[in-house]
């Protein structure tokens, strides 16, 4: 997404958010908007342009009906708490905070009045809100990426710069997000051979001689983390790191905009590592030049910037100008590279495949694009199956009691790392074993269950990836309302033998309670039960139906998927795949690109990491895909605003 894009959706969306539902023509409403920016700041006055004009689309002119009063932070934390004492004491109708650091003095300055913030990392883990899905208090709004995803920063550095092995982390500390993000990190950087240094972003003397200190040794790198004090003293940071400054350091910025990297080497980047323009139109001659020329992405990184892939092992040689040439240095780089992989690859040949286990709760005939997900990720990073790696698949096809049986099998198998999903799995392959490394390619709220420490310091033999399956509850209930205006009764399937259906189901009627919608819910114990369970919504008169997210469900999906077009019951799903098969809707995480982005946990653990280092990710991505085919045939004719909202409308 271009930025100027990405910075008006946010500025719309946060804008229209609070106020839309209200009567428009009424007294002249007041918006305080915060800022860490300094009043003469270019990036400072793009986002309030970008507000301001998010606010005319939902019909709100100053002056006419609104009236906002504006407070300039400086970069400064005193500047900070001041206005933001200032503004509750105006008493607005709501308050616009527009990063973490203006966030955190609003929330110790008020607990009634509205707070929306914009660009905030981890509001859960920094306390803002109780979770994503039922923030409480009295502040919401939008998050850009939380702390697990700081580990990727320096995986990235140290891709496109091998050499380094020093690195300087130039992070805000008087806010929640800085000590948190730079814990992550810490923990990665044993298993890549980094030492860190932190510098705090408090002011430019501070900044200058910091780095200058840090720069006397070879082989340093730096990440700047995007903050405030970042983005105010940038035009310093990037002097003094860039080709032109005095510091000769290989510079990865991590800018205001989510997914998105910026880097600057004082030297070409490694001929391992491929950089690309976000351009459709590849290399393609006389392509327009555009956004996409100050983007610079590593690897096959997605553009929604859910993750960074290596570059494909097959990608082929091609025909190359004259400024592709290879330099000198660049020759003997590439030729001493090759002298030392050489007799490394002869001996990992003559070397015993590496044994990864493949556990799951599910049935292998409705995980194949999972397992094909996971194996080509694994072929990218060089893992080719009766090469260097084997693989022993377990499955219990939707029967939890047999968990318990075939992870012990495994283990007994003593594999180099098991890869285990979902939540029942996670559990039975964790009570198992305590020395084998376990990667979940899927799973919910891993330390509610016990199965790590917290998500940036897991502990232990567990690390992997989470999906949000016990917090999506209450917006699978809105989407269902909005395409539902009349929504009254809602069925849902509980399955009593899922240690997650705890979680779920209290976050499900935490929900329907606040929508004063009635719940029907059916407890599921055996597939011979899904006739009964539509026998009593059809008894019960339900609206439409939830299936949670739960393997068992999962294996039968399309059993599910019939039975209710037979009922002509709407039903919406966790994951997209159901969907795809003919329910009605789904909303939750992309669980094929779950399991393509585990086997680069898998890849660092074969490398030698260790799980408790590796911190547990979640999803970049939530994914709403509608089967506009399906609500034909039940007569439902979909909102627009609602088709216009889905990532994918199948027809």
């Amino acid at each position: 997404m271009k930025r100027r894009t990405f910075i008006t959706l946010l500025g719309g969306a946060a804008a229209a958010w609070p106020l839309a539902a209200r009567a428009q023509g009424e007294r002249l409403r007041r918006i305080g908007v915060l800022t860490p920016f300094s009043a003469d700041d270019a990036e400072g006055h793009a986002r309030l342009t970008a507000f301001a004009q998010g606010l005319a689309q939902s019909a709100w002119t100053v002056g006419q009906n609104i009236r906002i009063e504006y407070r300039w932070g400086d970069g400064k934390a005193d500047t900070m708490r001041k206005h933001a004492a200032e503004l509750v004491a105006i008493t607005p109708d709501v308050i616009v905070a527009l990063s973490s650091a203006a966030l955190a003095p609003l929330v110790e300055a008020t607990r009634t009045v509205p707070i929306v913030f914009a660009g905030v990392a981890d509001p859960v883990a920094a306390g803002y809100v109780e979770n994503l899905a039922r923030p409480g208090g009295n502040a919401t709004g939008f998050a850009v990426y939380e702390y697990s995803i700081s580990g990727k920063w320096l995986e990235l550095l140290k891709e496109v710069a091998p050499r380094v092995t020093r690195a300087a982390v130039l992070r805000p500390s008087d806010i929640a997000v800085g000590p948190g993000q730079f814990g992550t990190i810490q923990a990665l950087a044993p298993s890549l051979s980094v030492e860190l240094r932190p510098v705090n972003v408090r002011d430019p003397g501070e900044i200058e001689r910091a780095l200058t200190e840090f720069a006397h040794a070879p082989n340093g790198g730096l990440i700047v983390f995007g903050s405030p004090g970042a983005a105010i003293h940038r035009a310093l940071i990037i002097a003094l790191a860039s080709p032109a400054g005095r510091l000769q350091l290989s510079f990865l910025h991590f800018r205001w905009r989510p997914g998105l990297v910026w880097t600057r080497f004082p030297r070409p980047a490694p001929p391992r590592g491929r950089l690309r323009r976000p351009y459709s139109q590849g290399r393609e001659a006389c392509r327009p030049s555009g956004a996409g020329a100050d983007q610079v992405r590593v690897g096959d990184q997605p553009q929604d910037g859910e993750g960074t892939w290596p570059r494909s092992a097959d990608d082929r040689a091609r025909a190359r100008r004259r400024g592709d040439r290879v330099s000198r240095r660049e020759f003997i780089t590439l030729l001493g590279s090759a002298a030392v992989a050489w007799p490394l690859a002869v001996r990992a040949q003559q070397s015993s495949p590496a044994l990864i286990g493949f556990f799951n709760a599910g049935a292998a005939t409705v995980l194949k694009q999972e397992i094909d997900a996971f194996r080509d990720g694994l072929r990218n990073l060089g893992h080719i199956e009766g090469r260097n790696v084997r693989f022993e698949y377990r499955f219990a096809d939707g029967d939890l009691e047999r968990l318990p049986a075939l992870a012990a099998e495994l283990v007994r198998l003593s594999p180099n790392v098991v890869v285990s999903s979902p939540v029942p799995a996670n559990l039975a392959i964790a009570k198992a074993t305590s020395a084998i490394p376990i990667v979940m390619a899927s799973g919910a709220d891993p330390v509610g269950f016990g199965l790590v420490k917290s998500l940036s310091h897991p502990g232990g033999n567990v690390t992997g990836l989470t999906n949000f399956a016990e917090e999506l509850a209450s917006k699978q209930i809105d989407l269902m309302r909005e395409l539902l205006p009349g929504l009254a009764r809602l069925a849902a399937l509980v399955n009593v033998a899922n240690p997650l259906h705890v979680p779920q189901w209290r976050e499900t009627q935490a929900a329907a309670a606040q929508a004063a919608i009635a719940l029907v819910p059916f407890e599921f114990r055996s597939p011979d039960q899904l006739e009964e369970a539509f026998a009593r919504f059809a008894r019960e008169r339900a609206d439409a139906l939830l299936v949670p997210p739960d393997v068992t469900f999962t294996t039968h999906r399309r059993r599910i998927i019939n039975l209710a077009l037979d009922a002509r019951l709407p039903t919406i799903f966790f994951l997209r795949q159901s969907a795809e098969d003919g329910g009605l809707m789904s909303y939750g995480t992309n669980q094929v690109e779950n399991y393509r982005r585990a086997a680069t946990y898998v890849d660092k653990i074969l490398k030698g990491a260790k799980p408790q280092d590796l911190p547990i990710q979640r999803p970049t991505k939530i994914e709403l895909i509608i089967n506009l085919t399906t609500a034909k045939a039940l007569g439902i004719e979909v909102p627009p605003t609602l088709l216009a909202r889905a990532d994918e409308v199948i027809e």
